[in-house]
């Protein structure tokens, strides 16, 4: 086997191919010699070891139309907040490819299937997940799934959270905030937790615009700020409750920088004291739009290495600011190594994707 290839044989991935520019038969064909490709290939050699950035959207929702209908929400998603919201798949891997994004991972957001009965949610949270496994499937490598659990059936719930680990193949799962009114650490979820902490499983937390204050219900409050005090709450809750310590296997993700804890770190740490501390164990993705501002609180409280880039796709206002939810992490001053890791490697790694081969 010549030397070129062997080097297309372990490059694996058509992108290579592509990049090299040369292929042995078309370069026969063509009246190149083979000695004259291999001896161009060995020049081009060490490009191979440059590694092509792996990007992973950790905050990126998907919305089925026939698991809105399930779950009686078919307005979803909010217009004009998601106003990406009527791109389809394929024009949304076009966003993806202009933004160099490798991957996402899809969540339903606040279009939960806590319904009224058991056989509700449990037929809802099936449809919700078939849907995502079928884009996954199809779309390999470039999209990945939280599934979702039928929560107010302690069995159903249990029972989904076996299919989406042992048959659907899943990364992880996606819990509201709250739960038909109950928070995350009331008892009555607690075997739900304990088979979450048995398979040591990634959770990714979203707010349902429900745990708010009087007067949040006007001018979007409930999302605008109330969205994020429900990730500090829940966040908090889990801490203080002892139920992030009781099932410590659970790998958490709190989206939007983790609410208002960043700017009310100091507050909460001197009346709580080391409790805050486990926060450390938590980790915390970097949508709040494009903010220097708020990416340098939250470096500076809960640390850079906790935090997972994220855009809440399809809620941009356009193409524009979906590309601006990554390029402003190159102007915040970070290293190449902290780029990389906060860009994607480090969640490739907590959900043990295999991304590599599909990076851009």
């Amino acid at each position: 086997m010549s030397y070129l290839d062997g080097l297309l044989s372990t490059a694996g991935d058509d992108l290579w191919r592509r990049r090299l520019g040369y292929d042995l038969r078309a370069g026969e064909r063509f009246g190149v010699s083979g000695a004259l490709c291999n001896a161009r290939c060995r020049a081009l050699a060490p490009l191979r070891e440059r590694t092509v950035p792996v990007i992973v959207d950790v905050h990126a929702h998907y919305y089925p139309q026939n698991y809105l209908e399930s779950i009686g929400r078919p307005d979803l998603p909010p217009r004009p907040a998601a106003g990406l919201a009527n791109q389809s798949l394929e024009e949304r891997l076009e966003l993806m490819d202009r933004a160099g994004v490798t991957a996402q991972v899809l969540s339903v957001s606040q279009a939960q299937p806590y319904l009224a009965t058991a056989e509700d949610s449990a037929a809802a949270a099936t449809i919700g997940n078939d849907e995502y496994a079928a884009v996954v499937e199809k779309y390999q490598g470039r999209f990945y799934a939280f599934g979702t659990l039928p929560m107010t059936s302690t069995d159903a719930a249990i029972a989904e959270v076996r299919r989406v680990f042992d048959d659907l193949n899943f990364v992880g799962v996606t819990l509201g905030c709250t739960v038909a009114g109950k928070q995350l650490d009331d008892p009555s979820f607690d075997p739900i937790l304990a088979e979450l902490h048995r398979r040591e499983a990634v959770v990714f937390l979203h707010p349902q615009g429900e745990s708010v204050p009087p007067g949040f219900e006007d001018f979007r409050l409930n999302w605008l700020i109330g969205a994020p005090i429900e990730d500090s709450a829940t966040a908090l809750r889990l801490i203080f409750s002892g139920v992030a310590e009781k099932y410590s296997n659970i790998q958490w993700i709190v989206p939007h920088f983790g609410g208002i804890i960043p700017l009310l770190h100091e507050r909460i740490r001197r009346q709580t004291g080391n409790k805050l501390s486990a926060l450390r164990s938590m980790w915390f993705d970097t949508v709040a739009g494009a903010g220097a501002e708020s990416f340098a609180c939250a470096a500076a409280t809960l640390g850079a290495d906790r935090l997972l880039y994220g855009t809440d796709y399809p809620y941009s206002p356009n193409n524009d600011e979906f590309v601006e939810r990554l390029t402003y992490l190159d102007g915040l001053g970070l290293s190449e190594d902290e780029l990389r890791e906060i860009k994607g490697a480090r969640v490739a790694r907590l959900l043990k994707l295999d991304v590599a081969k599909h990076a851009r």
